[in-house]
């Protein structure tokens, strides 16, 4: 009989990977969505992921790339929203915020 011999990921590197491309996922729909619905849902299922992961372990760009996305969202599409679902857009990069400001990511 033959060993295969296969090499081993840690679990926290596959998690790692699992959470980069879930930020790559999330960032590539929003950029790509025209439906104003689903984008609000993939701006706070961003905020969400946002609050939770651990950016001094992750690639330097991807919170920037957060951002940015976070913030283009709110001030270049504000026109085509609704008053209810900016209190939504507001409150997940309100999120974004505090989170920068809490752990020193800004000045």
């Amino acid at each position: 009989m033959m060993m295969v011999c296969r090499g081993f990921t840690t679990l926290s590197s596959t998690l790692g990977h699992l959470v980069i491309a879930l930020h790559d996922g999330l960032l590539h729909a929003i950029s790509n969505e025209s439906q104003v619905p689903a984008l609000m849902n993939m701006l706070k299922a961003l905020g969400t992921l946002m609050m939770s992961a651990a950016y001094t372990r992750l690639p330097s760009d991807l919170l920037i790339r957060c951002i940015e996305v976070n913030l283009c969202a709110l001030f270049l599409d504000m026109s085509c929203l609704m008053p209810s679902q900016l209190e939504g857009q507001a409150a997940s990069t309100a999120a974004v915020l505090i989170f920068l400001v809490q752990n020193d990511t800004v000045c």
